[in-house]
Order: C-alpha cells, then structure tokens, then sequence
C-alpha cells in the first residue's frame, strides 16, 4: 500500500491533475472552480425547484407539474457542476468522481438537514438505474458511483436493483418536457416488497421530473405507504 502511495505521488508530481472544469487549476477540482459551484440554498420542499428566499411548502411548479416523490432535494443547478457530471456519465472520469466526492463531503451534510427527521433504522437508499446496453457502451455505471457516495456519507444502507430499467430509451436530451414523459413511460419497473418507511432514491439530474415521477409510480404502486425521497446531484430546467 505504502509503494501504490509513493507511486501516486510519484506520479501526480511528473504530471499534476488537472481541474476537470477549468483544466487549467490543480487537482481534481481547483479551489476557484470549488468556490463558484455554491449549492442551492433555498427550495421548494415539495418538488426542489429553488426558491428565491426560504424553503417553500409548495410553489407554482407543484401546482403546474405532476410531483410524485414526497420530497426532492437537488444540490446544485445544472449549469455549474454540469462539466462534473458528463465526465462521471459520459467517460467514467475518475477525475470527475473525486471532485463530486469532495463537492458532497462539503455540501452534503448542510444540505440534507432538512431530512434529519429520516431514522437510517427506518429508511433505505437505492438509485434511478441505467439500462445495462447503456452501462456497456459507457463502460462505467455513474448513477451506482453517486448512490454509493451518498450512501457512505450519510449512513443511509444502500440497496441496489429495487428499481430496474426495462425499456432502453434514447437520450431526454433536447426534448420537451411531453416528449420526455412519453419517452420514458413504462420503462422501469419495481417488484420489491419495502420493508421500511422510507425510500431515498438518488439520480444524477432532474429537469422535467418524467424520471423521477415514472421510478416514484412504480416504487408507490407496490409500496403505497413508502414515503419517498429523492436526491439529485443537479436540478435543471427545460426553456
């Protein structure tokens, strides 16, 4: 173990780690790009849309847009931590894991107050999954990584396969919020029994809520009395 240390430093030495967002600061993440991804602080506590000022009961969007979870918490918009993620997705960066590693460590804890009522005797954690063509073409399984961090720093025991992805469907990127909820109908399924009061289910981004939504409808159609939390790294927005 001591030589794989001597050699890491050995080698980070020869050729520094480069930012995965800015690529010109040092190690995964450079302090300049860490200080500009700020969480968000304020949200809606019904769907997690941010909030101007103080979390909100309900807002416009709950009343406009179908919300199936009892509650969603997004960490940070999209557009700043979106380099992060496509890394993760997309190439499996092991750069991209370490800097949202040390992105959770910091703004996890703070940001997850609001769900401290959750007893960890009472409560599992388990992930929206990808289709397993996708996970071979990517070669890497990002939603499993980010569930895993979760689990480890909140203490909540991760569950995997209680949600499953049925239907491969193509990417939600550039469709409208009808396109995506038509997309993604009936394309995951659940055939777990729960026995826990609560279920924490974590994904990578949420922009219409069609995956959330969809994964939430199966879990309640077989768990009615499972309260529903779900967690994602991202919120973003479809104009």
């Amino acid at each position: 173990m001591e030589i794989l240390q001597f050699l890491g430093r050995f080698l980070n030495t020869l050729f520094p780690e480069k930012c995965v967002i800015c690529k010109k600061g040092l190690n995964a993440i450079c302090d300049d790009c860490k200080e500009k991804i700020i969480p968000i602080t304020w949200q809606c506590l019904k769907c997690g849309y941010p909030s101007k000022k103080n979390h909100v009961p309900f807002c416009e969007n709950c009343l406009l847009e179908e919300v199936v979870p009892d509650l969603i918490i997004s960490l940070f918009t999209y557009e700043k931590i979106s380099p992060v993620i496509i890394n993760l997705k997309e190439k499996g960066s092991l750069k991209a894991k370490k800097a949202l590693k040390e992105l959770l460590e910091k703004y996890l804890p703070k940001k997850l107050e609001i769900m401290d009522y959750l007893s960890p005797a009472e409560t599992v954690l388990t992930r929206v999954p990808n289709h397993p063509l996708k996970v071979l073409k990517r070669g890497n399984d990002h939603t499993l990584e980010i569930a895993k961090m979760i689990s480890k720093l909140t203490g909540y025991r991760f569950v995997d396969g209680i949600i499953t992805k049925e239907k491969l469907t193509p990417s939600q990127k550039g469709l409208t919020r009808e396109e995506r909820i038509k997309s993604i109908k009936d394309s995951f399924s659940c055939k777990t029994k729960i026995p826990f009061k609560n279920l924490i289910i974590v994904d990578d981004v949420i922009t219409t809520m069609a995956t959330v939504n969809e994964v939430s409808k199966k879990v309640k159609n077989l768990n009615p009395h499972v309260r529903i939390i779900a967690i994602t790294i991202a919120r973003a927005t479809v104009k």
